[in-house]
């Protein structure tokens, strides 16, 4: 499974903000009372939608899922991005979504550019569900085979510092989150 450019940039982002949300200071698990405090206040932020999608999109996590027989059309919502994504009707049909998270699907539909919102979040959860279970064979979150022939031809191969990778990645999503007002986990 290829990631387009947008997904590819939102992925990692989307991942911090979930892992985020997992845990307090002293460590505890509290996913579930952040999600349930964030999907009460939804009604009052769903206008930010366009500006500031990843406030709005861990709302839906746990919302989707997706049966084995219908991935391939979501695993191609990912190649894509907005004004590109197929219209909603058509991938609600792909998806279960959860009973409580049906109000919040229509308010957002309610909005200019719900539609495309509503794609990306599904985009966002399947990789997420994909990227954190192993994914099916064939998982590669690298926006394309291009891009990662392009990679091994910049010398990347061999010498390739996956840790450096994740440690960049990781700084990048401190970075955003700080941009949204959290607390840094890591200093710079």
């Amino acid at each position: 499974m290829n990631l387009s450019p947008y997904f590819h940039d939102l992925h990692d982002s989307y991942q911090a903000e979930i892992d985020d949300l997992a845990t307090d200071s002293a460590g505890d698990d509290v996913l579930q009372r952040r999600l349930k405090d964030k999907r009460s206040a939804f009604a009052a932020i769903v206008g930010h939608l366009d500006t500031d999608p990843l406030l709005l999109a861990p709302a839906f996590h746990g919302a989707f899922s997706f049966p084995e027989h219908l991935v391939e059309p979501i695993e191609d919502l990912l190649t894509r991005a907005p004004g590109d994504f197929r219209p909603w009707a058509e991938i609600a049909g792909q998806v279960h979504v959860e009973r409580w998270a049906r109000s919040m699907v229509a308010l957002v539909l309610e909005q200019e550019g719900g539609d495309d919102f509503l794609s990306m979040v599904v985009g966002l959860e399947y990789a997420f569900t994909r990227h954190r279970s192993g994914g099916p064979a064939g998982f590669d979150d690298r926006e394309s085979d291009e891009d990662s022939d392009e990679d091994a031809d910049e010398g990347s191969g061999a010498d390739h510092d996956e840790h450096n990778d994740a440690g960049q990645a990781e700084a990048e999503g401190e970075d955003f989150l700080e941009q949204q007002g959290f607390d840094r986990r890591i200093p710079r």
